[in-house]
């Protein structure tokens, strides 16, 4: 979750947080374990050093971090469609975080997911399977949501990794069979591994 009004991100033990995170750790762990990673610079700040002053705008006054700042995570609206740039916001589909810190407010109607944890954030740089049988064979369809894709790569029985296209055939042979797919980006870098295996009998 990137903050471009303060130039700011959230982070625990390094590792920069998701808007659902952030929630958490702010309201159910008092937030003593974020670090607010601000500016270029990349200055760390706790939560006791708020407000974190930022800079003065003439017309406008001081920008700062102000000690409640986290606090309107206490609602958050999930837009699910990601063609912005084409189809504008479906707010009729929005979903939101629902618990106890919800409870009594008229407006929260919407839609909540099971697992807000995992429902909303979809993996980033992983080759969904799709598998279907074909005249013995079975059809693989990858997709993913990898920022500067470059391609997919596949390893049939522990083989050697190669370039793949996006819809290919597997041909199944009696015994063990497996299949790995990957991405790999413009900048060289894998994505996490998915993993198929099919017992065919003779």
């Amino acid at each position: 979750m990137l903050d471009p009004t303060s130039n700011m991100y959230a982070e625990k033990n390094g590792v920069p947080l998701n808007a659902y995170e952030i929630r958490q750790e702010w309201f159910y762990r008092d937030g003593t374990n974020l670090l607010f990673v601000v500016g270029k610079e990349r200055r760390k700040y706790r939560k006791r050093d708020l407000p974190i002053f930022l800079k003065h705008f003439e017309g406008f006054g001081d920008l700062a971090v102000h000690p409640d700042e986290l606090d309107k995570y206490g609602f958050i609206g999930y837009i699910p469609n990601t063609d912005l740039m084409d189809s504008g916001y479906d707010y009729a589909n929005m979903l939101i975080v629902k618990d106890h810190l919800c409870d009594g407010t008229k407006w929260h109607v919407r839609p909540a997911p099971a697992d807000p944890a995992l429902d909303l954030y979809f993996p980033l740089g992983q080759a969904a399977l799709n598998l279907r049988p074909e005249d013995g064979k079975i059809r693989v369809v990858l997709q993913t949501l990898t920022p500067n894709f470059k391609q997919y790569e596949v390893c049939v029985d522990a083989g050697e990794w190669k370039p793949a296209e996006s819809n290919s055939v597997w041909n199944i042979h009696a015994g063990a069979n497996q299949f790995e797919a990957r991405t790999l980006n413009k900048f060289g870098v894998h994505g996490p591994v998915s993993l198929a295996t099919i017992e065919a009998k003779e």
